[in-house]
């Protein structure tokens, strides 16, 4: 942009300035020079390339646009470029005047006040006239090395001067020509349904935005709980397994508890057979009533644990709502009321 600015200031009777903040300031600049001149910059094919790098430079960004229509400079100009009659080597220089201006009417978002879509319209009503724009603006497509340009990616030209289009700049005037001509051609009510639309289509898209967002959360979260289940019923298949365990530990138990009761039951009547065989019976019953501690002991522990898998197992089951109740507490409590009966 320095260089620019440097060519810019080395130029003769240009009336630009050579202080420019804005890039399009700049490429405007350099377009508005006088025809009498000579110099290079003055040149159809110079003004050509800038004039379309404007239009490729604003299209599709509004915001753009609104930088390019700040400067008071630029809607003058281009509304003089199209209105002038000129000769047939500026019609080119023209037809992209009209484009540049037409640009600024389609993707304009009305945030200057001096130049809303409707204002430009009806300024190129008055000092152009629509059918006269809409000529002007033909007159791109009509070109020869416009056509050209247009057949294939990479066009051949015979010299360097009649390089003036590139494939890509064809599409864009194609894609912009129809919309532009239907936009100068609006009228003002049909304006305000098109903006009532867009207005309409926006908020749709914002509320289809929103129901996705929330789907794609409720989907994670949907995940998040499968997962959680998934945990729990593990969880739970091992408790079962681990309460089953201690079922089959106290049923054990419990047997040979009653093993042990029928022993001493058959070996009570033969306690008068002499004092050898009283003190063995005393020493086997000492025994047995240490082992019955053992085992009391035991059972405790078991108790214990088994009322803690038997609150975890009802927590389980009341989280996946099902109402099947701990087994064994009757057994146990048989087997307490047994195991207190010996030491009464």
């Amino acid at each position: 942009m320095d260089k620019v600015k440097q060519e810019l200031s080395r130029m003769e009777d240009l009336d630009v300035i050579t202080k420019i903040e804005e890039p399009t300031d700049w490429c405007c600049g350099m377009v508005v020079v006088p025809k009498k001149k000579t110099d290079k910059g003055s040149k159809v094919q110079t003004r050509v390339g800038l004039l379309m790098l404007l239009c490729t430079w604003i299209s599709n960004c509004p915001i753009a646009v609104t930088h390019f229509l700040h400067n008071q400079d630029n809607v003058p100009f281009l509304t003089a470029q199209i209105s002038e009659n000129l000769g047939e080597d500026e019609r080119l220089v023209q037809g992209l005047c009209a484009l540049l201006l037409g640009i600024c009417i389609y993707h304009n978002d009305n945030s200057l006040e001096n130049y809303t879509k409707e204002k430009l319209k009806q300024l190129i009503e008055k000092r152009i006239g629509k059918e006269n724009f809409v000529e002007k603006l033909g007159f791109i497509t009509k070109h020869e090395l416009y056509s050209r340009a247009a057949l294939k990616p990479q066009p051949v030209f015979p010299s360097p001067e009649q390089m003036l289009f590139d494939h890509e700049f064809t599409k864009l005037v194609k894609d912009l020509e129809g919309v532009i001509t239907k936009a100068v051609h609006k009228s003002t009510e049909e304006d305000k349904k098109e903006e009532e639309v867009k207005k309409t289509l926006e908020q749709h898209d914002n509320i289809v935005t929103r129901y996705k967002e929330l789907i794609r959360e409720q989907d994670a979260q949907i995940q998040e709980l499968k997962e959680q289940v998934a945990a729990l019923s593990s969880q739970h298949e091992q408790m079962q397994a681990t309460v089953a365990q201690q079922l089959s530990q106290i049923q054990q138990h419990k047997d040979q508890y009653n093993i042990l009761k029928l022993k001493l039951g058959k070996e009570s009547p033969s306690q008068g057979d002499g004092s050898q065989q009283n003190g063995l019976q005393t020493e086997e019953l000492s025994q047995l009533r240490e082992e019955l501690d053992e085992l009391r002991k035991q059972h405790a522990v078991l108790q214990t644990q088994l009322a803690e898998r038997d609150a975890l197992i009802t927590t389980l089951q009341s989280s996946s709502q099902t109402t099947e109740s701990p087994a064994g507490g009757s057994d146990n409590t048989e087997l307490l009321q047994e195991l207190e009966a010996i030491f009464v």
